[in-house]
């Protein structure tokens, strides 16, 4: 799913994509909240391959671009420190608190109220300046599909497809 992910990024734009990826992420807490059989938890799992690879490069790449335009690398690398800092605190925080008690769903609803915030937030001051000649070189969803999918091979990186 990396492939057509970048594909709509580069034709639709960066922040719907990783907007996309927070609706996948939703529902894929949405459906383990409720999910008391296989086939709800295998759903649950689609939403969450959905999410991460449309979130994958979407979000980051947007970051980079407005950085590089606006304030500078210095400001950019201090960035991704502080962003390392607080996925490190994050995933130890979230193992303390899995083990605190044997009851997953509250720290499930959590995480699909945080994924909301962060969509409303995103939704609100995200901001992406779409490059006209960009989306001129890419063209359409479909057209780009077409393209890749007429190739005998599929190359790492198609001359003529701005992949993210």
């Amino acid at each position: 799913v990396e492939i057509p992910s970048g594909i709509f990024a580069d034709t639709y734009g960066r922040k719907k994509c990783f907007l996309l990826s927070l609706i996948f992420l939703i529902c894929k807490d949405s459906f383990l909240l409720i999910s008391n059989d296989p086939i709800l938890l295998s759903v649950s799992c689609i939403f969450f391959g959905l999410g991460n690879a449309f979130s994958s490069g979407s979000l980051e790449a947007l970051i980079i671009e407005q950085y590089k335009s606006t304030v500078g690398v210095a400001e950019l690398i201090a960035d991704v420190f502080l962003e390392s800092i607080g996925m490190a605190a994050g995933a130890l925080l979230g193992g303390f608190s899995g083990s605190i008690g044997t009851r997953y769903c509250p720290l499930i609803a959590v995480a699909l109220a945080f994924e909301i915030f962060i969509f409303i937030l995103s939704q609100i001051f995200l901001k992406e300046q779409l490059c006209t000649e960009d989306r001129k070189e890419t063209g359409s969803l479909k057209a780009n599909f077409i393209h890749m999918f007429s190739c005998k091979t599929i190359p790492a990186r198609a001359p003529d497809l701005n992949f993210s």
